[in-house]
């Protein structure tokens, strides 16, 4: 089997990671997340690059803010669950679309262009010896974050990826079986 599809075969997620990027496969990863096909040359998204101690700040500017809790063990929870999420990647690349109301290309289009520009970004991560994952929820809806960016209203924050170094590489459980999703007619 070519390395390159057993590659990605066995690509998994990986929610802990270790060192940087080094600058010169960044912008390789970047390069490559270019190549994405896009509809009507439409590339209304952007992407923000948080490391050191930007990262820092951003993790300060979306954790739970203890002023809007009631209860303080649930805050503390919250907190604790936050930092041991936030703090396991040295980076993050912050996905935004910027949805386009008016355009020929229809606003589902514009979600799918996106996620095929991320799914590029995970994809030349693992060929390129690195790790990422993509994180969703709660950090997508955070108003603070959305102010930092200067975000409009109809800019939709859809995902955060954490890339790094694999710290360690645990083995994908299952292959699903495509049979179950594939039909040859």
């Amino acid at each position: 089997m070519n390395d390159f599809v057993s590659k990605i075969m066995m690509r998994k997620s990986e929610p802990i990671l270790d060192n940087e990027i080094p600058n010169d496969i960044l912008q390789n990863v970047f390069k490559c997340a270019l190549t994405a096909p896009v509809h009507k040359n439409l590339r209304n998204w952007h992407f923000y690059y948080f490391s050191g101690k930007k990262r820092d700040e951003l993790g300060q500017l979306i954790s739970p803010k203890k002023e809007f809790y009631s209860n303080n063990l649930q805050f503390e929870s919250d907190l604790k669950k936050f930092n041991s999420k936030f703090y396991n990647s040295p980076a993050y690349l912050i996905c935004i679309l910027k949805v386009d109301n008016n355009h020929a290309v229809p606003v589902t289009e514009q979600y799918v262009t996106i996620g095929a520009v991320i799914q590029q970004i995970i994809i030349s991560t693992e060929l390129l010896g690195y790790a990422c994952y993509w994180r969703t929820g709660k950090w997508c809806v955070n108003n603070d974050l959305r102010e930092f960016l200067n975000l409009s209203l109809h800019d939709s924050i859809v995902g955060f990826i954490s890339l790094g170094s694999k710290l360690n590489r645990t083995p994908r459980k299952t292959v699903v079986d495509q049979k179950d999703f594939f039909s040859i007619v």
